[in-house]
């Protein structure tokens, strides 16, 4: 099966984000899917998926202040736009199957598929399986399953590199070495 999209996963909870996510266990408040052919290098489509937490019904603020002010959510856009997160999660498998077919419609010759990255584990591993679980939602699609760490492949790549914890460290990291290259065989 032929590879051809990579959808991007990023999640937002109400509570702390970037490397703290999920470690608070407050839900899940977007589901956020990039999809970039890897054949052309670009953007087919950006997904946002917002979700409303059963709090948000008993509680008046259902964000933290990190989640409004660096994510720049709000109160509003949760309640208003926010669906529960087994619709949630039905509406992004449905958007991915529905990207496969697509796929599989203009390469005639080949089976496409798509496949999940995130900027490390937290995201699937510490927010959403667990908030799945903890829900009693069954079954949360499948693609889910089977993922790309981003950074666990970028460490693979760059063995020596020094400890990473963003996509700007990767970057950085990156230019380091290809200023190093270049400085090195313009030196020969």
């Amino acid at each position: 099966m032929a590879t051809t999209y990579l959808s991007v996963v990023h999640l937002a909870t109400a509570g702390l984000n970037g490397p703290l996510l999920g470690s608070d266990e407050e839900e899940i408040v977007l589901i956020c899917l990039v999809v970039v052919n890897i054949q052309t290098n670009q953007v087919v489509t950006v997904q946002d998926y917002w979700v409303k937490p059963r709090s948000a019904d008993i509680n008046e603020n259902v964000l933290s202040e990190q989640a409004r002010e660096e994510m720049g959510l709000s109160e509003e856009l949760i309640r208003t736009k926010g669906n529960s997160l087994e619709q949630v999660l039905s509406q992004v498998d449905s958007f991915l199957q529905k990207v496969s077919a697509e796929v599989e419609q203009k390469t005639a010759s080949q089976a496409a598929n798509v496949v999940i990255v995130t900027d490390g584990q937290l995201p699937l591993r510490q927010c959403l399986l667990p908030e799945t679980c903890s829900k009693g939602i069954a079954d949360p699609p499948a693609i889910f399953g089977h993922f790309y760490d981003l950074r666990k492949e970028f460490r693979k790549g760059f063995p020596n590199a020094p400890e990473i914890n963003s996509i700007q460290d990767m970057m950085n990291c990156k230019l380091q070495f290809f200023s190093f290259l270049f400085f090195f065989y313009s030196n020969l």
